[in-house]
């Protein structure tokens, strides 16, 4: 078996060299590195084989988050996420399963306040997850609440994370339309 990995493993780098996504990801996840496969089936938009290899990555966040975010699938996100452990990507997760099931905007108001609190922790910086503030901004503008989304990135200036404000000033442009300066720390 372990032949079987190593020569799929192979046949996966040299079908990512050749472009062929696809084909890479599916060595991949016969070569029992679901991650991997995950990321290249998210990158070519097969979010359903990629929610797949995120859970048996034990990505449930992942998983759960393409699942509603992509798919339109807020059921399988619950599940997806019933085995992570409580946190602010799991409350974001079930929050987006919210607003897909048109639920009062009010129930996604703790889900953000978890985000801000981790995104303001400096010391876990370069954590958390690299999606907790991306989907943060998406909960919080499917919710219509623009204020809590500038609370999201004035919690990551704050926290110390890399280019918040040049995201945050990136997102007023794009938004809001309007230019937002944010003064150095």
């Amino acid at each position: 078996m372990m032949v079987d990995a190593t020569l799929y493993r192979k046949a996966a780098l040299c079908y990512e060299q050749a472009r062929h996504w696809e084909d890479a990801a599916r060595c991949y996840r016969a070569a029992g590195i679901p991650l991997r496969a995950a990321a290249l089936h998210e990158q070519i938009g097969r979010y359903d084989e990629a929610a797949t290899d995120y859970l048996a990555a034990d990505e449930f966040e992942i998983a759960g988050w393409l699942r509603v975010h992509h798919l339109n699938q807020p059921e399988p996100a619950r599940e997806a996420v019933e085995a992570a452990e409580d946190g602010a990507r799991r409350a974001l997760v079930l929050a987006r399963c919210d607003l897909a099931e048109h639920r009062p905007f009010e129930l996604v108001v703790p889900a953000l306040d978890l985000v801000r609190a981790d995104l303001a922790d400096p010391i876990s910086v370069p954590f958390p997850h690299r999606e907790l503030e991306l989907w943060g901004v998406v909960v919080a503008e499917l919710a219509g609440r623009f204020d809590q989304v500038a609370l999201i990135f004035a919690a990551a200036v704050k926290g110390g994370r890399h280019n918040a404000g040049e995201r945050w000033t990136e997102w007023a442009k794009r938004v809001l339309a309007t230019p937002l300066v944010i003064p150095e720390r």
